[in-house]
């Protein structure tokens, strides 16, 4: 994936998150649903992220630790070269934290991708749901 090298750079400027970040999650998600990683594990990852950067003090983690501590995701290939571009050297609880909004960022962009197809039928289906409700409640208000 060419398009993780802005991972490199890190993701924050400054001491606060690059402004950039939210458009490159937007462009990166596409690859990533196409790679089948699951919205879900992203939030999970992000979730792990950001419970260890508040437990992370002024000391840093490398890559290697992190891959360890989060072993048990079972992360897909695409996921685990994101984290790997992202972790390419030590991080510090506000480079860890920054990579975990980014991952929040991705998660939603890559859920609005999966899910907006399906908000039609899901939709449709709620409309027929209700009206059958509405008929129910219609009956036994009548039947009184």
């Amino acid at each position: 994936m060419s398009r993780l090298d802005y991972l490199a750079e890190g993701l924050l400027d400054g001491g606060r998150l690059r402004p950039d970040s939210p458009i490159r999650a937007r462009e990166v998600a596409p690859l990533l649903v196409e790679g089948g990683v699951d919205p879900a594990v992203v939030e999970l990852l992000a979730e792990r992220l950001a419970r260890w950067a508040t437990e992370l003090g002024d000391n840093v983690v490398s890559a290697h630790v992190v891959r360890a501590g989060i072993a048990d995701l079972e992360l897909p290939d695409p996921l685990a070269d994101l984290l790997a571009a992202a972790l390419g050297r030590p991080a510090d609880a506000r480079g860890l934290a920054a990579l975990a909004v980014h991952l929040v960022d991705l998660a939603e962009a890559m859920a609005i991708r999966v899910f907006l197809p399906e908000l039609p039928a899901l939709s449709a289906k709620a409309d027929r749901t209700g009206g059958a409700a509405r008929q129910v409640g219609l009956a036994r208000h009548l039947k009184g």
